[in-house]
């Protein structure tokens, strides 16, 4: 992987007035890698010490050097499951359904780097309230246990990490094929900082549909608030 200078990457960015460039170094690239690769397996070996360990990490960290981190990943790992992450898909779907079509006001926010100013769908709250009148709604009735998320909370993490790199990977490469603009994109030098910090300031489908809008004002809100 080739690696270049910050200086370089200033003389030939395409917007040289935004962003990070302390990215020419060997420490910069390898922390971003690190925090892709390790953080979800701690958020894991918590989970696992949790529900295997009675909440002692101390207990779960011997359990690995006793039986090998093979093992132990093999006998104590969160489990994928199909139906969960078809849950977890239909729920994504259900709040773009929200973002798309419920009453929105439009909101601006400051111009981009290259001079754009982007409009933005403004129901965050009240696809808030209709997703969580419609949790009460199909509890009451008897459609769903009110502990769905609880009971599925292990595969739903397994679920999590993925659609989190395979999110990650499709703004990598929409920013590479079809950049919202052309003129406030971000390219590194390095694949593994572009994926890990993206390359796009504002990634989105179409006019409306803003990726960091979307993904932090609309389903995490509502995705937090439900857990």
């Amino acid at each position: 992987m080739k690696q270049k200078s910050a200086a370089d990457v200033r003389k030939n960015h395409v917007n040289p007035h935004w962003g990070r460039f302390n990215v020419g170094t060997w420490p910069c690239v390898i922390g971003c890698g690190g925090i892709v690769a390790i953080c979800p397996v701690l958020v894991i070996i918590y989970i696992i010490a949790l529900v295997h360990f009675e909440a002692s990490l101390w207990n779960c960290l011997e359990a690995i050097v006793y039986i090998g981190p093979l093992e132990f990943a093999a006998r104590y790992s969160p489990r994928f499951s199909l139906p969960v992450l078809a849950g977890y898909a239909a729920w994504v779907l259900f709040q773009v359904a929200l973002y798309a079509f419920l009453p929105a006001q439009t909101g601006y926010g400051q111009r981009t780097p290259a001079g754009h100013l982007l409009p933005y769908r403004v129901n965050g709250l009240l696809a808030w309230v209709v997703t969580h009148v419609a949790y009460a709604v199909v509890v009451y009735i008897g459609i769903m246990d009110p502990a769905i998320i609880a009971k599925n909370w292990q595969p739903l993490v397994v679920t999590f990490n993925i659609s989190g790199y395979f999110l990650a990977a499709v703004v990598y490469l929409k920013a590479h094929l079809a950049p919202t603009h052309a003129d406030d994109l971000k390219f590194s030098g390095s694949i593994i900082y572009d994926y890990y910090m993206g390359i796009e300031l504002n990634p989105r489908i179409g006019d409306w549909f803003d990726f960091k809008l979307f993904y932090n004002g609309c389903l995490g809100m509502a995705g937090w608030t439900l857990m």
